[in-house]
């Protein structure tokens, strides 16, 4: 993984506390479309907190949690740490510390765009097993309504680190194509299925807890959370806000 793992340093309790988590639909297609199950061999790759692998808990067998940063690491520790079936490792998707020919699928998520991507996919094909498959996952906020804009605008006034190509991005089916053998590329939106009704602390809580997000120690972190407030206050109906989520697939084995 390249060094923006590092960016989330000090946000790893805000990040297990406040992220979204899967849906419904998305662990059903693990289970009917891939064919995941309790005999599989999964490998959870920049699995961060744990929100991705507690999804995979139940459907497969048996799972290796491999996260970069320490603090994250930790933070899967506590979640996870009594799953008889996962195991957490220090790693990166650029060096897992797994065997050869040793897991029957990689999943990713969230986290896919952040890494050296060929690097990743030589280490990947590495560690698959040669009828193993790849899967990366988000949970993509949808860009056609004002509360996103307007959250965006408050975001990009006081986070210098923002980047919308990295931190926001609309995935189209081209956008990880390349990654995959043409014959078992897959691409998959489930509209609106992760869509949340958030209360203003957790739609608060839930963008400083983003890696471009400013600490509690940065000089206008104040001035962040009281426009995130007036963002919410803004568009916010019975003391909450809609924001309008769908989970992103792209799976098959690698090219």
């Amino acid at each position: 993984m390249s060094n923006l793992w590092g960016s989330f340093q000090g946000k790893a309790e805000l990040y297990s506390k406040f992220r979204p988590h899967y849906s419904h639909n998305y662990r059903e297609y693990l289970i009917q479309k891939l064919q995941i199950d309790r005999k599989a061999r999964v490998a959870d790759i920049g699995a961060g907190t744990g929100i991705h692998t507690k999804a995979l808990i139940g459907i497969a067998g048996n799972i290796i949690a491999i996260e970069p940063n320490p603090e994250m690491l930790q933070q899967c520790l506590l979640t996870l740490g009594d799953c008889n079936n996962v195991k957490i490792l220090l790693g990166s998707a650029e060096m897992t510390t797994l065997p050869d020919l040793s897991i029957n699928y990689i999943t990713v998520s969230q986290a896919f765009h952040l890494f050296n991507k060929q690097n990743s996919l030589n280490e990947f094909k590495r560690i698959l097993h040669p009828q193993g498959s790849l899967i990366l996952v988000w949970i993509s906020k949808e860009h056609d309504n004002e509360l996103f804009y307007e959250n965006e605008k408050a975001i990009k006034q006081f986070c210098p680190n923002y980047q919308r190509h990295i931190h926001a991005r609309y995935f189209i089916k081209e956008t990880f194509k390349n990654c995959f053998t043409s014959d078992t590329y897959t691409f998959v939106r489930i509209p609106n299925d992760s869509t949340e009704f958030l209360d203003k602390k957790t739609f608060i809580m839930r963008t400083l807890s983003a890696s471009y997000a400013l600490n509690s120690s940065d000089k206008n972190y104040n001035a962040l959370v009281q426009e995130l407030g007036n963002v919410f206050d803004r568009y916010s109906d019975e003391g909450a806000v809609k924001v309008p989520q769908s989970t992103v697939i792209y799976h098959g084995k690698i090219k």
